[in-house]
């Protein structure tokens, strides 16, 4: 999951710059990637719909336990799946018209993927919390 939200953070960093060089090609060297994510997220479907939840951890601050987590279950993928599909969809519609808007249009999927993978909270393995 961290590899797929970095290529899409990388992609909107360079949309500007390959539209520059590419004009009417942009849209499709964009969605390239997205659509290679897509297929991705696709190949994790029949794990997920057997009941499996894809959980992966980073160490993000290792000196007070604190890691980035995402979690995968079938209603997460359904909208992955959508996003980065739908994503893939406008850059290719979108063509060489993309200019400076594909900066948007990629960070606005980097951004949906990003929320949608995470689960939406801090693990931290340093702190426990027992209840009363």
């Amino acid at each position: 999951m961290p590899t797929a939200l970095l290529t899409i953070f990388c992609l909107a960093l360079l949309a500007p710059a390959l539209h520059c060089v590419l004009r009417s090609a942009t849209g499709w060297v964009l969605a390239l990637p997205v659509l290679g994510i897509t297929g991705w997220f696709a190949t994790l479907v029949p794990a997920v719909s057997g009941g499996k939840v894809l959980l992966e951890s980073k160490p993000w601050v290792p000196g007070l336990g604190i890691d980035v987590a995402f979690r995968t279950d079938g209603w997460c993928l359904v909208f992955l799946l959508l996003i980065s599909g739908i994503g893939a969809l406008i850059l290719i519609y979108s063509g060489g018209g993309i200019g400076t808007w594909g900066v948007f249009l990629v960070s606005y999927c980097f951004s949906w993927v990003r929320y949608s993978a995470s689960s939406r909270r801090i693990i931290s393995s340093s702190c426990s919390y027992s209840g009363s």
